[in-house]
């Protein structure tokens, strides 16, 4: 019987469970493509040894080793276990012999690289964004780390890049990565368990989102547009799904903006079906993030058919086919977001356009095909 290829994939959160309970859109692209990929291949992912969880796992065929110290979730600080969790990566990788590593999210770069060019075996960087120029606006005086960073993991000689969208690309190719060495693989949507969830019907003006609560994430703005909004229609509801070092700011302008009663935290939501199922439910998906490699979480509400309100950001502008599926408006204009949302509440029709076409443009994102790219790309290069 002929051996699978061995292909390492490293990233420094991967779902905890084969149910893929998510907490963002590099874990989802990574369990998405992971699972499919190994029916041809086979898969090991390196990803952090989080509390309470084995140092073993396989999931669909998947085998995830978790190295380094044990550690809570999350996306900033925790200096030294990160770079203990480098250096777990980097002596992994040179045990296991892969013939191709893909790292897939920002600390797992390096040690990829490195432990990759020691083997002498392919390297691929799967890129979500590119910060040059914003790290210090966005996480302050320690943004410089993340700036000096990335302008060198960016400048190693990685065999290919794969992008997660043409914007990605864009920003790639400006800070020198020649055009012919990036791949645009999107990220996806698991067509067949949105499909598979049905709502009975959908709550009365109601808004979702689905987001971390960091600052760039801007919820704030989302919260004094539902204060707007309650002018018009008093009974608005907002759920916000998700989790982040903001909450305590979040909930404090919730009471100063005296929507107590319209405004819910839902946390973090472990069912990523109960995920889907808060946005099939809604009459507005809302994301006034600032920052997005891709926004993946606009294309599966989009597929959910419930109308999208999102920052007219280029990547944004990107999944929604220049704003074709969704109402965009200009980051931090609260007025015009609160606006989008009354018009969606009080128009029934624009509310099943968007809906409509939403859902047309969401099948360029399917999972299936997008790992097919991905498996492409793998071939060429081993």
């Amino acid at each position: 019987m002929k051996m699978k290829k061995r292909i390492l994939v490293a990233t420094e959160f991967f779902p905890r469970t084969k149910e893929g309970d998510a907490r963002g859109g590099v874990e989802i692209r990574s369990w998405q493509v992971a699972k499919r990929l190994a029916k041809q291949y086979e898969i090991i992912v390196i990803t952090s040894l989080e509390d309470s969880l084995p140092k073993e796992d396989i999931f669909f065929d998947i085998r995830v080793l978790r190295v380094g110290p044990r550690r809570r979730y999350t996306q900033k600080g925790a200096l030294v276990k990160r770079i203990l969790f480098m250096i777990g990566v980097y002596r992994k990788i040179i045990k296991l012999k892969p013939q191709l590593v893909d790292a897939q999210s920002i600390i797992t770069y390096l040690p990829s690289f490195y432990a990759a060019k020691k083997l002498n075996i392919k390297s691929v960087m799967t890129c979500h964004d590119v910060w040059q120029g914003r790290w210090m606006k966005l996480f302050g005086f320690m943004g410089i780390i993340g700036e000096i960073f990335e302008r060198f993991y960016l400048k190693l000689p990685w065999n290919k890049f794969i992008a997660n969208s043409q914007y990605t690309k864009n920003s790639l190719i400006k800070s020198g990565i020649d055009n012919n060495k990036i791949e645009v693989v999107h990220n996806g949507i698991d067509f067949q368990l949105i499909n598979s969830i049905n709502v009975e019907q959908k709550n009365d003006f109601s808004v979702c989102s689905v987001t971390r609560l960091v600052d760039y994430k801007r919820v704030i703005d989302l919260l004094h547009a539902v204060a707007l909004v309650k002018n018009k229609f008093p009974d608005v509801k907002c759920n916000i799904i998700g989790s982040g070092p903001e909450l305590n700011n979040l909930k404090n302008a919730v009471k100063k903006l005296k929507i107590e009663l319209n405004v819910n935290f839902l946390g973090f939501v472990d069912e990523y079906r109960e995920v889907i199922s808060e946005i099939k439910k809604s009459n507005v998906f809302c994301l006034t993030s600032t920052v997005e490699g891709f926004g993946i979480v606009i294309a599966e509400a989009m597929a959910c058919g419930t109308p999208v309100v999102a920052t007219d950001i280029s990547p944004i502008r990107e999944v929604t086919k220049n704003g074709q599926g969704a109402i965009l408006f200009k980051p931090k204009d609260v007025q015009a977001l609160s606006k989008a949302i009354i018009k969606i509440f009080g128009d029934r029709q624009i509310a099943n356009d968007l809906s409509k076409k939403g859902k047309e443009i969401s099948l360029n994102y399917n999972w299936n095909n997008l790992a097919e790219l991905t498996l492409k790309i793998y071939h060429d290069l081993i």
